[in-house]
């Protein structure tokens, strides 16, 4: 009878010890993927984060470019030529008024788009185009997102009479 005691005994013994082992690789295989899912999250947020910082660093720059081409633009002396130089082309001179009026132009057409757009930080208005000639055309101002650049709106400013249509 003490030998079938002790059989018993050692029997519910590695039955207990085979369910702690079997529950604790159970409780190792979730926290691997726990592990796994926490990595996979941190590295979509970072490569989510990375892209946010590229795009800002890359719109910041596209600004910068478009800024310091708006100010070279501005600050370049203008040639002239003259029949002389070009004997087989017909030349237009542009006067120094003329250019300074397409300047005022743009600038106004840029103020009128933000004024109608109102306060918003997160957008930047820039010159699209001009229908028609110079001062008496219609100038096209774009509105962009700062983040994406992706054009939200774009407006179609007579400058002369201050009228405006959104498309």
């Amino acid at each position: 009878m003490d030998k079938r005691k002790k059989l018993i005994t050692s029997i519910i013994l590695a039955i207990i010890l085979v369910i702690i082992v079997i529950l604790l690789i159970v409780k190792l295989i979730q926290l691997r993927k726990n592990k796994e899912v926490t990595e996979v999250t941190n590295t979509n947020e970072n490569i989510v984060e990375n892209n946010v910082i590229e795009n800002n660093a890359i719109n910041n720059q596209t600004e910068n470019t478009l800024n310091e081409n708006i100010e070279i633009n501005s600050n370049e002396p203008q040639v002239e030529e003259t029949e002389e130089d070009n004997p087989s082309e017909e030349t237009e001179e542009i006067s120094k008024s003329e250019m300074e009026t397409e300047e005022e132009n743009e600038q106004k057409a840029l103020n009128i788009a933000k004024n109608d757009w109102g306060e918003d930080d997160t957008v930047y208005f820039s010159l699209g185009g001009i229908n028609g000639k110079n001062s008496e055309g219609k100038y096209i101002v774009e509105v962009r997102e700062k983040d994406t650049t992706y054009l939200i709106n774009t407006y179609t400013i007579d400058v002369n009479t201050e009228k405006f249509t959104k498309e």
